[in-house]
């Protein structure tokens, strides 16, 4: 058996972000006799990852419930405490707590996950919310979930709840997910799927052929389709061009700057920060193609104006523009 397989299936068991494929292929290895050691090691392994304090009973009892019902949950409790100390003595709470966990994951996994699989793929859903925002405009929301999202120029979002939390996004989205381990938080992009339990992320999607996704905090898992892309955490970066994935690190929050009335160039074309200007500002830019693939990198404060902003950027790459009519020239 392959360890490290199985426990990437754990840790996306654990973290909400299991494919349907994935399911069935831990729940053949569950069933397997010869797994059942590999299978102890990757739970204790989750249990090193999970927050320290005292045992919840009351919380394991719940979770034996839902999982395999009353009397299993009162036998699995009373097996748990003839294996505490007999001197009175009370054990330490990290031996209770990892005798709890490793028990309630085991039931879980042998009899819960059947019934979390159906829970999860019912069809019922939400009508769909609808939000937009037209150049020169940025919102500042909050979801029905409570996630806070920051919608930046020219960009449409749509969001729909059932077994899952579901966005549809075309332009770019800054979210911070209110954590809910029972309903996934999924954000779809062209081909592209971006899902969540709790965290805080960028998106970028302003065509279908080129999305940009940057985690500030947390964990998220990019998919298309049926192929998974990649797994990213803090300030790691996937850019899906036509097909093509490219990962690296960046600083996620100086990249969602953003939200917060910065506006940021970062190693992009001038191709890519006419339409960025021109999204900005809310003023159509037309650019002379001698200059479209100079790269620069710069930013500006809150409240910088369009003048002071081409200013520098065409000083930075030695062209000039002229306002006229409404529009920018750039040559």
């Amino acid at each position: 058996m392959d360890r490290n397989r199985l426990n990437y299936l754990l840790q996306s068991l654990a973290h909400g972000l299991l494919t349907p494929g994935e399911y069935d292929e831990l729940m053949d290895l569950v069933h397997r006799k010869e797994a059942e050691g590999d299978l102890l090691e990757g739970m204790e392994g989750l249990l090193e990852e999970a927050p320290s304090g005292e045992v919840d009973e009351g919380l394991y009892r719940r979770i034996w419930e839902a999982a395999a019902g009353g009397d299993a949950a009162g036998q699995g409790l009373a097996a748990l405490r003839e294996r505490a100390p007999a001197s009175g003595v009370a054990a330490p709470v990290h031996q209770l707590r990892r005798a709890y966990w490793i028990a309630a994951a085991s039931v879980l996994l042998l009899a819960g996950l059947a019934l979390w699989w159906r829970y999860a793929t019912r069809p019922e859903k939400t009508p769909a919310l609808s939000y937009a925002t037209a150049k020169g405009e940025r919102k500042d929301l909050y979801l029905p979930d409570s996630t806070h999202v920051w919608l930046n120029a020219g960009s449409r979002l749509s969001y729909s709840t059932g077994p899952i939390r579901e966005v549809h996004l075309e332009g770019e989205a800054f979210f911070e997910v209110r954590k809910d381990p029972q309903k996934p938080f999924v954000v779809r992009t062209g081909d592209l799927s971006t899902q969540v339990l709790g965290t805080a992320f960028d998106v970028e999607a302003y065509t279908a052929k080129t999305v940009t996704i940057t985690v500030a905090e947390g964990v998220v898992r990019v998919d298309s389709g049926d192929k998974a892309l990649g797994r990213l955490t803090k300030d790691r970066q996937l850019r899906w061009y036509n097909g093509m994935v490219t990962l690296e690190d960046v600083s996620g929050t100086e990249l969602s700057a953003w939200t917060n009335g910065e506006l940021i160039f970062n190693n992009i074309s001038m191709k890519e920060a006419a339409e960025r200007i021109e999204r900005w500002f809310g003023m159509p830019v037309r650019l002379d193609t001698a200059v479209s693939n100079a790269r620069f990198t710069v930013s500006f404060k809150k409240g910088a104006p369009i003048k002071d902003v081409m200013d520098v950027v065409c000083m930075l790459n030695g062209c000039t523009y002229r306002m006229e009519k409404g529009e920018v020239l750039i040559r």
